[in-house]
């Protein structure tokens, strides 16, 4: 996975919103939100909820460009 890319991407989307606020609108964790920021894994449900909150295809963080 793209850790660096994808906590780049979730910082640029979250923009100046807080960490609280945002992880209420998603329905994940303000520490978990925290932790991918700062380029940790994340579990899958976590990791689709924030790709959705983006509108952001998995596949882009995953390596993927095509699917299998």
């Amino acid at each position: 996975m793209k850790h660096r890319a994808f906590a780049k991407a979730i910082r640029s989307h979250r923009g100046a919103d807080t960490l609280r606020t945002v992880s209420a609108k998603i329905g994940v964790s303000a520490a978990t939100l925290s932790r991918v920021e700062n380029g940790n894994a994340c579990d899958i449900a976590s990791f689709e909820k924030l790709c959705a909150w983006m509108r952001r295809d998995p596949r882009e963080f995953l390596g993927r460009e095509k699917e299998i």
